[in-house]
């Protein structure tokens, strides 16, 4: 246990104090006025406990004259378990404390750190107040928080050597961080996809010139069959046309009109087309047109009616239409054009196996032979066709000039068989040209372009593999980095995740119990109505608990709990947690725990002080030690009487700052009343010279209440009362005499005076009178 404070240099508002002398027992007390320095103690304390130098550091005393920097802190503290001190010295602990003494300290730190800092409840108080509860099992949660940030940082290695191969093009990552490692060296990968472009550039030109071949061109036959068939029957048509197909009334009449004409031979020359130029004079015969060469004349244009005009017209156009049409339109130049065009394609096909196909069917000498055949045969055919239009120029000649006179026919028999001969020549060369185009057709069809494309298509995927094998093998150590990383990410997860379940699982029932013993505590010290619970929090890098409060059953924002908790009850729910710890503690830990308890009431009134003693003292048995500090004189009364053996320190301010000193515990239980006669007697019997002449009123007075509590009672007097009254109803009832009556008038109303009156008399006059008051009452009242 914590058994000495030997020595605090510079700490706060402690410049040399020293309590070496005082033994500190299981339950220790300390008492000291706000500002003397007992915050100061605790926060030394806490900074042992854990080990933090700052705490202390920032509490370096100020010295007037001297630097910060060289003012040097120095803490003694004495355990029981251990022969030397614990000591803060050179800015740290040299040493930490018994593995059997373990501090436990509750402070209003604690209350700001766990339940509320100022008006707000935060995130902080919800992770230290899940620290302080879990106790060690923080450490296992902290250990989680740690594999979890490897974890976190893990995937983010991962996740860079991931962005550092993708970098390198290998397609689809999974595929290629699976690949196994090649066996063949980098120089054998790099010769087999060389090969493998070498092949592909093959296939390409292969795929370029068959293609090339499937689309050269077939042999083309020369022309269509000629026919004069249409265009000879046509003209003979044509020639054949007579007057037997105008009407037969014209007919008559024009006959008739011809046999007066004197020149019979001309007549039908001219009548075709004299009614055209009648003039004045007859056409026919040169007489003068007089009254009967009108009649005439009528009866020569009835004749010429509407179907003689048209049969004329019609049979001129049709004349002019047949001059104009050939009999025989082939074109010697574009027949040799479309041969040696068959000359050239067959030409094309250069190719060592199509070559002799062709050699075998002795392409070049048939094609020549054939061609030679149709020109003879188109001469021949040219020469009858020149003869035969010859004939036909001077036959439609004739008609044109008379329509209406049939013309011999033209004779189509010799020109037909030239016709003939120059067709058949034709077809012998188209069928000569049908067993080329077969080959020609068959060895383009054997070019197997999709067979090729395949191949080469293959051979890239091929290529495409050999590249992907080549970055996988340079890659090694990096898939080797990622797969590896990867196995132990995945294993790390699980096991992470089975502790943390397990761990949480096992915390559960631990905090049901927690939580049920603050409920209990908070109630047993008076906080009623409230109900204190806790709920996860995920929000952070770890996981932590929220104070979840409840008043009258309903759920309070934590926003708003400082509108909800006193003072009290902020002091009250910290000390509940606190104390449920240490209920929670096992046996082990318990035996080794010393709490050290900055002013454990939650306010001055003595149910609760009860309350908090008793659940104290109920605890006290199982605790190491338990050390309170107060700087309310009836909480250190309080605890003295509660507890035996207690020991007491004073913490008194001095010129010299604030320092330790031994006190007893009739010195801690004395009554307002008893320090007042102690005061009023160090200063009668010289002890001390501050005037204490103005406590001697109230003194007198206690003590005449409380020597006359019995009668006062009976006479129905009370504390509202004045003294005055009390003193003449003492008397009246004789309970007092005359003369004891009068002596305490007489101090009543001496004592009675404004103060600035009493101030006035001497240190030794005021001595006196407190002398002789005092053996009044303890020898006269």
């Amino acid at each position: 246990m914590l058994e000495r404070i030997q020595k605090i240099e510079n700490v706060g508002n402690y410049s040399n104090a020293i309590a070496g002398g005082v033994l500190l027992g299981p339950v220790s007390v300390i008492y000291g006025e706000n500002r003397n320095g007992k915050s100061t103690l605790c926060d030394i304390l806490y900074s042992l406990s854990l080990n933090e130098p700052q705490l202390v550091l920032d509490r370096k005393s100020i010295i007037q004259g001297q630097e910060p920097d060289t003012i040097n802190q120095l803490v003694q503290l004495k355990f029981s378990d251990r022969q030397q001190a614990v000591k803060f010295i050179n800015s740290e602990w040299d040493s930490r404390p018994p593995e059997e003494s373990n501090l436990y300290i509750f402070d209003h730190g604690f209350i700001h750190r766990n339940v509320m800092a100022g008006t707000k409840y935060s995130r902080e108080n919800s992770t230290n107040v899940s620290g302080f509860i879990l106790g060690e099992n923080v450490a296992a949660f902290d250990d989680l928080e740690t594999r979890n940030q490897q974890l976190r940082t893990d995937r983010q290695t991962l996740a860079s050597h991931k962005r550092e191969l993708e970098g390198h093009e290998i397609g689809d990552f999974a595929t290629f961080v699976g690949l196994p490692v090649p066996t063949q060296t980098l120089a054998e990968l790099d010769a087999d996809i060389q090969a493998s472009k070498l092949a592909q550039e093959q296939f390409a030109t292969q795929i370029t010139n068959t293609t090339q071949i499937t689309q050269r061109a077939n042999l083309n036959s020369l022309s269509n069959d000629v026919s004069i068939t249409a265009v000879s029957q046509e003209i003979n048509d044509c020639l054949a046309l007579s007057m037997v197909d105008v009407h037969d009334a014209s007919k008559a009449i024009v006959t008739a009109h011809k046999n007066k004409v004197n020149n019979k031979e001309s007549f039908n020359g001219w009548a075709a087309s004299g009614v055209e130029h009648l003039d004045e004079d007859c056409p026919f015969c040169g007489q003068e047109l007089g009254e009967d060469a009108q009649l005439l004349i009528h009866s020569y244009r009835t004749a010429f009616d509407d179907a003689f005009q048209t049969f004329v017209r019609t049979t001129k156009t049709e004349v002019t239409r047949l001059r104009a049409k050939k009999l025989i339109d082939v074109d010697l130049d574009k027949l040799t054009e479309k041969h040696e065009q068959n000359i050239a394609t067959l030409k094309t096909y250069s190719e060592d196996s199509i070559r002799e196909q062709l050699a075998d069917l002795d392409h070049e000498t048939t094609l020549a032979q054939c061609f030679e055949s149709v020109t003879e045969a188109l001469q021949a055919l040219t020469t009858e066709s020149d003869t035969t239009s010859t004939a036909i120029g001077t036959a439609l000649a004739d008609k044109y000039d008379a329509p209406y006179n049939a013309i011999g026919l033209i004779g189509f028999d010799k020109l037909q068989s030239k016709v003939d001969a120059f067709n058949s020549a034709i077809q012998s060369y188209t069928d000569t040209i049908a067993p080329l185009n077969a080959a020609l057709i068959e060895y383009k069809n054997g070019q197997d372009v999709a067979d090729l494309t395949e191949q080469k298509r293959l051979e890239s995927v091929n290529e495409a593999n050999l590249n992907l094998s080549r970055k996988r093998l340079s890659l090694d150590a990096l898939c080797v980095q990622y797969n590896d990383l990867s196995a132990q990410i995945i294993a790390d997860k699980a096991s992470y995740d089975t502790d943390k379940e397990a761990l949480e699982q096992a915390q559960e029932t631990f905090l049901n119990t927690y939580f049920t013993t603050i409920n209990d505590l908070f109630r047993r010290i008076g906080s009623r109505d409230f109900e204190i619970s806790r709920k996860i929090n995920r929000g952070g890098t770890r996981t932590i608990y929220d104070l979840e409060v409840k008043f009258k059953r309903q759920v309070i924002d934590n926003s708003k709990l400082h509108c909800l908790f006193s003072e009290s009850d902020r002091r009250a729910l910290a000390l509940c947690i606190f104390l449920a710890k240490i209920q929670q503690l096992s046996a082990d830990d318990k035996a080794k725990a010393i709490l050290i308890m900055d002013d454990p009431v939650t306010s001055f009134d003595s149910e609760r002080i009860s309350s908090i003693l008793h659940i104290l003292f109920t605890m006290s048995p199982s605790i190491k030690q338990m050390v309170i500090t107060t700087h309310y004189k009836g909480m250190a009364s309080a605890v003295m009487t509660q507890f035996d053996g207690v020991s007491a320190l004073k913490i008194v301010q001095t010129n010299a700052g604030s320092n330790f000193v031994g006190t007893t515990k009739e010195e801690m239980t004395a009554t307002a009343h008893d320090e007042r006669y102690t005061e009023i007697m160090d200063f009668v019997e010289r002890r001390t010279q501050e005037n204490q002449i103005g406590k001697l009123r109230l003194f007198i007075e206690d003590e005449m209440r409380q020597r006359y509590k019995l009668p006062l009672i009976g006479l129905n007097l009370t504390e509202r009362d004045s003294f005055n009254d009390c003193i003449n109803a003492l008397e009246g009832n004789d309970f007092i005499d005359e003369s004891v009556a009068t002596s305490l008038h007489s101090y009543r109303n001496t004592l009675n005076q404004p103060a600035h009156i009493l101030a006035i008399w001497s240190l030794e006059d005021s001595r006196a009178y407190a002398e002789q008051m005092m053996d009044f009452i303890y020898q006269n009242l």
